[in-house]
């Protein structure tokens, strides 16, 4: 059966009451979040998703080295590589990953609906993202997710990924860089809570290097066969076949087609802008 979270949304009740102790919340809310009653997902079916297969078959995953062993050989491009923009184009949630900021205060967003507070929290066991109801400030509530991937850079800003079983989603709040701030992601809606924005292949196809899709629906993955970041094998094409030859007793001759990788240089613009 195709699952897929339902979108969620909180009762609110507007008064004086609650706008007043809205603007008191901060610290306090901060260290209240991990406490909170956190409701289990629902699963729904969903109707049978119109997106076809690729009309070409990928490379298996045996074809692909990984960006460590590229790194044995040319470790000055691997070096070079590790602190661009492509290779911080996704990674997994830390301290260092996560721009966005934690401290009381400053890990709050407060949105149009006086009622609704979402709060980032870092707890022992991951990062969080809650939506909190305080129209009744003696007893506020709330519902939780995780961060599981962190994407973008941070140039401009950073989104965040979550997993609902193999089912990827976009986390209600992203952080914007110029502002230091947090604001609502792209595609959600101000003052409202939900928590179902799939996300397509579209979305990993410039944010990923490698991803197994497994539609319907289109935001249905394999978890186990996801390389985060943009790394070398991207641009270059599958490596295992190449480093199986030059690590041979007859290697190659340099830039011929037998070392069986791509020189993204030597392709014509067309050709360049297609691979990327």
């Amino acid at each position: 059966m195709d699952e897929e979270v339902t979108a969620r949304s909180f009762r609110f009740v507007t008064s004086r009451r609650a706008r007043i102790a809205t603007a008191g919340w901060g610290i306090a809310l901060a260290a209240l979040v991990p406490a909170l009653a956190s409701p289990t997902l629902k699963a729904q079916q969903v109707p049978s998703d119109s997106a076809s297969a690729p009309a070409t078959t990928p490379p298996f995953p045996s074809a692909y080295a990984g960006a460590t062993v590229c790194a044995q050989c040319h470790q000055k491009e691997a070096q070079a590589w590790a602190s661009t923009p492509h290779a911080l184009d996704s990674s997994l949630p830390s301290e260092k990953t996560i721009l966005g900021s934690f401290a009381p205060g400053e890990n709050m967003l407060h949105t149009r609906n006086p009622n609704l507070v979402f709060a980032m929290s870092d707890r022992p066991d991951g990062f969080y993202q809650s939506a909190v109801n305080v129209s009744d400030p003696d007893h506020p509530s709330s519902e939780s997710q995780k961060f599981d991937i962190v994407i973008g850079s941070g140039r401009h800003g950073q989104s965040y990924l979550f997993w609902f079983r193999d089912y990827l989603y976009e986390l209600p709040v992203s952080w914007w860089t110029s502002t230091h701030q947090w604001v609502d992601s792209p595609g959600y809606p101000d003052g409202e809570v939900h928590w179902n924005r799939s996300v397509g292949p579209r979305c990993l196809e410039c944010h990923a290097s490698r991803f197994s899709w497994a539609p319907p629906p289109t935001n249905h993955y394999q978890k186990d066969d996801l390389v985060l970041g943009i790394d070398c094998e991207r641009c270059h094409g599958p490596g295992a076949l190449h480093v199986e030859r030059e690590r041979s007793a007859k290697p190659p001759p340099p830039a011929s087609p037998e070392e069986a990788i791509v020189n993204p240089e030597r392709l014509s613009r067309q050709r360049q802008m297609s691979l990327c």
